[in-house]
């Protein structure tokens, strides 16, 4: 997506963008966290999905803050990346914190309902 950046590709960077929350939805599908957390045995395999799923959705934030800067704003403040009035994390692959407490707040993408 960078190198799309720098030669002003914004529909090629937006389509590498898709593409990568692709790789996460499937990633979802074949991990079913929602299957691991049904027992104590497969609670240490969930913690590791769920610290995968909460890096790789801080990166979508950094990915579309050249295009939703406010919403990339929101994601990180929902994962708890900004805690203490810490700055917007523009660094890939950046793990958070351990103990971070993830935010419930509003669908920053609600789902349109045809009339």
């Amino acid at each position: 997506m960078c190198n799309e950046m720098d030669k002003l590709q914004f529909s090629r960077a937006l389509e590498v963008i898709w593409e990568f929350i692709a790789r996460v939805n499937k990633f979802i599908e074949d991990k079913k966290p929602w299957l691991l957390a049904k027992t104590t045995d497969t609670r240490p395999q969930l913690a590791t999905v769920l610290g995968t799923l909460a890096m790789a959705i801080k990166d979508i934030s950094v990915f579309i803050y050249p295009f939703m800067p406010k919403t990339a704003v929101e994601i990180q403040r929902q994962l708890g990346a900004m805690e203490n009035n810490q700055p917007l994390c523009l660094e890939f692959q950046q793990k958070l914190k351990e103990g971070t407490v993830v935010r419930k707040g509003k669908p920053l993408f609600p789902k349109i309902e045809s009339a």
